[in-house]
């Protein structure tokens, strides 16, 4: 528990702002990886569980999820990533890569959820 509390701390530190504040861009993510990796993923997994619990909450109300996650399947951190840098990647395909940094963090991990895990209709 303590190791997460240093964690939350360095990734605010990092960011020099309330995270409510201000999303993480794509840029500001890759330059976060290079200099803290572990305050970088505590972030994504971060937003990766705000958008799960979002999802959980749809759920719950009978409304039509946001994605649709396999029953066997149990995000954690390392989807997220794997996720998210695809997703980026085909930013990076369609616009220019400033287009692509410029993009948030929390845009970016949702619509690579919602293309990973479609609902279907």
């Amino acid at each position: 528990m303590k190791r997460l509390v240093v964690m939350c701390i360095a990734a605010l530190t990092v960011l020099g702002a309330p995270l409510s504040a201000h999303a993480m861009t794509m840029r500001q993510y890759h330059q976060l990886m290079k200099q803290h990796p572990d305050s970088a993923k505590l972030y994504i997994l971060g937003v990766g569980e705000g958008l799960a619990l979002a999802n959980a909450a749809l759920i719950s109300k009978k409304r039509p999820n946001i994605f649709c996650v396999p029953n066997k399947l149990s995000l954690n951190i390392d989807n997220y990533t794997r996720i998210l840098d695809s997703e980026y990647e085909e930013f990076r395909k369609a616009a220019s890569e400033d287009v692509a940094d410029s993009r948030t963090v929390s845009i970016v991990l949702y619509m690579g959820l919602v293309a990973t895990f479609p609902c279907k209709k």
